[in-house]
């Protein structure tokens, strides 16, 4: 038979890429796995010699342990529990060749970087954990048996959570009331927010059926301030709308037509006696007069590209050198002034903040009168009742001979009104 030899073809070995890739190494290689199997396992069988490869066993009787190192057998079970297992021989290297880096720098991970305190504190329970963990098993514990009824379900109660806890989100109670089958009820506002009004006035005293003299005096006084003001306010309306307009007389309308005309006072151009259509007629013609002996000229003027001279250049330069100077001098001016103004600051700021303070008074004192108000419910304004009173000959004196004044049901209605219970309305009939 043919020897199966591969023919060798020449290559180029110019570069070390080339040199690299067509070099035959495979003969070295064999040799180096040889020389690396050598150290592993030591050296060849064919180098070593008889009495490392065998031994002669000149004793006859079997080997014992225990006789031969006269070892009892609670010894030598403690000696087997202190001897290495034999599946710990994997892990070990099992070459010659010694560790070429004896030291090495261990990589940790996350679980390993954690300090051990913080690993125990986490392993612990806390005291709710195991306040939890007790309730299930006492749950588990107590809970009935199968094929056992012991127990009443309908003793049971449903358990109730308090939904106005400032501590539960809104979140929180929707998933509450989902799951708990139950549905809150949506409370008005204004019982969160109750008005400040008491929910029943004391009448004045003047309004009794046997009062005293002052006290009548005083209610009759108030009601005639508040007409007073009503009566003021309604002339202010009518001098503001009605009496603010005059008649407009044909004069004045002509008069304010023709403004910025070029007529002359002294010249009656119009009578009253003509038509609309004439003195029209007679202001235009006179126009077109004046417009035709005045001399026309044209808007845009012709300009001339004329540069300015070093002179004139010079002096602008100047010009504006000295309007910065006299600027730097104002603010040093100013600065020096501002030292002497140092007294009026201060006493411009004491005033300012006192002004300050009276505001925040107002402030404070308005926003507590806007709370004793009606606020806005509908688009009806609150009117609150008149207030009732009696003239010296309507009173009585005892309760026989007294006459019904008001309504009851529309003060408690109009309170209502005040207090934000109901919205204001109208009646409709």
């Amino acid at each position: 038979m043919l020897d199966s030899v591969c023919k060798k073809h020449k290559r180029s070995k110019k570069t070390k890429k080339s040199w690299r890739k067509h070099a035959d190494i495979k003969d070295v290689d064999n040799f180096l796995d040889n020389l690396r199997l050598e150290e592993r396992l030591g050296n060849l069988f064919s180098h070593k010699k008889n009495e490392e490869l065998f031994t002669v066993d000149k004793n006859r009787n079997t080997y014992n342990p225990i006789k031969n190192n006269n070892l009892t057998k609670s010894q030598y079970r403690e000696l087997l529990n202190n001897l290495e297992p034999n599946c710990f021989a994997i892990l070990k290297s099992f070459t010659a060749v010694p560790d070429p880096i004896v030291k090495r720098n261990c990589v940790k991970t996350k679980e390993k970087k954690k300090n051990y305190i913080f690993k125990q504190l986490k392993n612990q329970l806390n005291l709710k954990d195991k306040i939890l963990i007790q309730n299930e098993l006492s749950i588990q514990i107590n809970k009935p048996k199968r094929d056992e009824f012991n127990i009443d379900i309908w003793k049971e109660k449903s358990i109730e959570f308090d939904f106005k806890n400032g501590w539960l989100n809104n979140n929180t109670r929707k998933h509450l009331l989902r799951n708990s089958g139950e549905r809150q009820k949506r409370i008005p506002i204004s019982l969160y927010k109750k008005s400040l009004l008491p929910s029943i006035i004391m009448p004045h005293p003047g309004t009794s059926y046997n009062p005293s003299y002052i006290d009548h005096k005083n209610l009759l006084l108030q009601i005639a301030m508040e007409e007073m003001k009503l009566i003021k306010e309604e002339k202010h309306l009518s001098r503001v709308t009605k009496k603010v307009f005059h008649k407009q007389t044909n004069d004045n309308d002509l008069s304010e037509m023709s403004e910025g005309l070029c007529i002359d006072k002294g010249k009656n151009y119009i009578t009253h006696n003509e038509n609309s259509e004439q003195n029209i007629q007679s202001i235009n013609n006179l126009i077109n007069n004046e417009d035709s002996e005045q001399n026309i000229q044209s808007i845009n003027n012709p300009i001339k590209n004329s540069k300015k001279s070093l002179i004139q250049r010079r002096r602008q330069k100047e010009q504006q050198n000295l309007q910065q100077q006299q600027l730097k001098q104002k603010v040093e001016k100013k600065k020096i002034v501002d030292i002497y103004h140092l007294n009026n600051l201060k006493n411009q700021i004491i005033k300012t903040k006192k002004k300050e303070k009276f505001l925040h008074e107002k402030r404070l004192k308005m926003k507590a009168k806007r709370q004793l108000e009606p606020k806005i419910l509908s688009k009806n304004k609150f009117e609150p009742l008149e207030q009732e009173f009696q003239i010296e000959q309507e009173l009585s004196g005892n309760l026989w001979c007294t006459q019904p004044i008001g309504s009851l049901l529309k003060e408690r209605y109009k309170s209502l009104q005040q207090r934000n219970i109901i919205a204001p309305g109208r009646l409709v009939l």
